[in-house]
């Protein structure tokens, strides 16, 4: 069995070397887009310890964050390589299978012998519980505990599929395929998505990122266009805690939409 993980990065030193990591633990091979990194996200990539990068090549860079590009740089990739199964990942995302204990390679392998050729995962996301802590200089992977369920609809990240599959993500924005005529396997696996890892860096992050004129248009990323500088934290009442000696989500009291979005009288700033 051969699985590919695919990414598209840009200045991801903050979550590079743990997302490699966690692939390298995982066994998966990784082809790697970069959009002009401006930081040190190439060099990380290129520590003699990745020897599961299969390749890295570079995107332009148009001056914005521009989704529908990337995503067709990875469809072209899929055209041309000898791989069962394709991941669709971002830096700051984290896969783990329905099993505890199951590795993602050992997972894929067993839903494909059972028929499936499409997986959908749950999207647990985690942020710094108040504005003092920040996890940039830590495993936060390992330390940030809080989290919620994001859950906008059923098919939210079909994000592993059999690479012969005719679908396409293009038009999804990445996060899902066309399900006709596909076998999904019927349970979720779990994504955890560190979407910041402080104030000052969701800050950073998104303050002054550009988009592509034709994906706002199309209603993609409207909802990253606030004042990132004023945004509250949620109540930690608001927010789950992982424990790590047992592994387990709780996916009660799902969300609809991300925290920012939440009514402003539900949130304070910790």
């Amino acid at each position: 069995m051969k699985i590919l993980v695919i990414l598209a990065v840009r200045n991801e030193s903050l979550y590079i070397q743990r997302c490699l990591d966690h692939l390298l633990n995982d066994k998966l091979d990784v082809f790697i887009f970069d959009n002009e990194s401006t930081d040190d996200t190439l060099d990380i990539c290129r520590l003699r310890k990745y020897t599961n990068i299969v390749g890295i090549e570079s995107i332009p860079y148009a001056g914005y964050f521009d989704l529908t590009k990337q995503l067709e740089y990875k469809e072209k990739l899929r055209s041309k390589i000898d791989y069962d199964w394709v991941i669709h990942l971002d830096a700051d995302e984290f896969l783990f299978s329905d099993i505890k204990g199951e590795s993602i390679y050992d997972s894929i392998k067993r839903v494909d012998a059972l028929g499936y050729n499409c997986i959908n995962f749950n999207e647990i996301v985690f942020i710094p519980e108040s504005d003092g802590v920040h996890f940039e200089a830590t495993p936060y992977d390992q330390k940030m505990n809080h989290y919620y369920y994001f859950h906008p609809h059923d098919a939210h990240r079909v994000i592993a599929f059999k690479n012969a599959l005719d679908v396409s993500n293009v038009s999804s924005g990445g996060h899902n395929i066309d399900l006709q005529n596909v076998q999904l396997y019927p349970t979720r696996m779990h994504m955890c998505h560190y979407i910041a890892l402080s104030r000052s860096h969701i800050v950073d992050k998104y303050q002054k990122r550009e988009y592509n004129p034709e994906e706002l248009e199309k209603g993609w990323f409207c909802n990253r266009l606030v004042d990132w500088k004023s945004i509250q934290w949620p109540n930690k009442d608001r927010l789950k805690v992982f424990d790590f000696s047992k592994g387990d989500f709780d996916l009660s009291e799902p969300k609809s939409n991300h925290f920012w979005e939440w009514p402003q009288n539900e949130n304070v700033i910790a």
